[in-house]
């Protein structure tokens, strides 16, 4: 197989700091030799601190700092993951703020004076969740964040909107149905990044197996993995580290309480980042939970506002045909809105906000389920 320049075969990304200690450590060539080889094909980016451990340990003939420091490096990831809870906890209270309370409360309250003043604070809500879903990915630390999906499911994703332009266009009268049509038009797009995501989660699983394998080896390691295997393009940041270091020590001699370590670093970040996907299960609950409390909130009120009779006295006005007016903006909110909770359910799962078309055609399906809920929990006269 053809390489790029340098020992390692041409790789997209570059080593941070941790990976970069990892490399180091487990060489079997001194730190500096290593560093050579890596700065042929990686970028190396924010490591300073650890080139400077890595420069202490080979004058000290040792590599006890860099072991330390990848020690301390995890257990402040371990601490961060099990803290995940809180962070979990604050981003439901601020995404329900902005997303369901404050639009139900604020809005209901303008509605019976201003129905025109009410849309664009609706508006103003959801664009502030979006923003909040957004930002969730700034939580989630960079080494257990998954790098973005291609470009195939966003190619795919605006077929989700196609409904709503057949409804505001008057095409098709699709009413509240638009977001049940709008949830399968997403699913194609969803079904594109799932199956990228089973793909990172199996190269997980394949670098495992290539490490149990060389700690196997009763031979010369290349002879057991072959090359082709560790010179296979990966899409993650740990799955390079895992094969530049056996691609080390193929080449320089591995030893094997060196191949026990790196296993048991491997275990251990992997755990990490399975941990950080199973307690940030929870945001997928409360996202769906929000979008259908404010979709049944809003088919409420729009419900009791439309179908009672003209009133004009002491500052309030209500005329039907004005919530008629602002129905399609209901609507667009609603769209946002779970277009936002995709956004910070992805932040959280996958560190990466782009994910979010795979939440998307549920979160829909959840506002389409409130807005059928909602008319019926009204109480009916007689």
């Amino acid at each position: 197989m053809a390489q790029s320049k340098g020992f390692f075969p041409s790789r997209s990304g570059g080593l941070g700091g941790l990976d970069l200690a990892i490399l180091l450590y487990s060489s079997p060539l001194p730190p500096s030799a290593t560093l050579r080889r890596l700065r042929e094909s990686f970028e190396i980016r924010d490591s300073s601190e650890v080139l400077e451990v890595a420069r202490r340990d080979e004058e000290a003939g040792s590599r006890e700092g860099l072991r330390s420091l990848i020690e301390e490096r995890l257990g402040e990831l371990r601490i961060q993951v099990e803290t995940s809870e809180a962070l979990l906890q604050q981003l439901g209270e601020l995404m329900m703020l902005f997303t369901t309370t404050m639009p139900l409360i604020v809005v209901g309250l303008v509605l019976m004076v201003s129905p025109g003043e009410a849309a664009p604070l609706l508006l103003g809500f959801s664009l502030a969740g979006v923003a909040v879903g957004l930002a969730a990915q700034f939580k989630v630390p960079q080494e257990l964040r998954l790098p973005p999906p291609g470009p195939r499911p966003y190619l795919l994703l605006p077929l989700a909107t196609v409904p709503f332009l057949l409804d505001a266009l008057h095409v098709a009268e699709l009413g509240e149905r638009v977001f049940l049509v709008a949830a399968a038009m997403a699913l194609p797009s969803a079904y594109l990044v799932y199956v990228e995501e089973r793909r990172l989660l199996g190269e997980l699983e394949e670098n495992r197996e290539l490490i149990v394998e060389a700690l196997r080896c009763p031979f010369h390691l290349y002879r057991c993995l072959g090359l082709e295997s560790l010179e296979r393009p990966v899409r993650l940041a740990v799955s390079r580290t895992v094969r530049a270091a056996l691609l080390l020590m193929g080449r320089f001699g591995a030893e094997r309480e060196a191949l026990h370590w790196l296993y048991e670093y491997y275990r251990q970040r992997v755990k990490l980042l399975r941990d950080v996907r199973g307690r940030t299960t929870v945001s997928l609950l409360n996202g769906l939970v929000g979008v259908a409390v404010l979709a049944v909130g809003l088919s409420m009120l729009y419900t009791v506002f439309s179908t009672l009779p003209p009133v004009n006295m002491a500052g309030i006005n209500i005329d039907p045909r004005a919530y008629t007016a602002i129905k399609p903006l209901i609507g667009a909110v609603l769209a946002i809105n779970s277009l936002s909770y995709s956004a910070a359910t992805a932040s959280l799962r996958e560190g990466n906000p782009l994910y979010l078309p795979l939440y998307l055609p549920a979160m829909l399906l959840a506002t389409y389920t409130g807005l059928q809920l909602g008319p019926l929990i009204l109480p009916h006269p007689g």
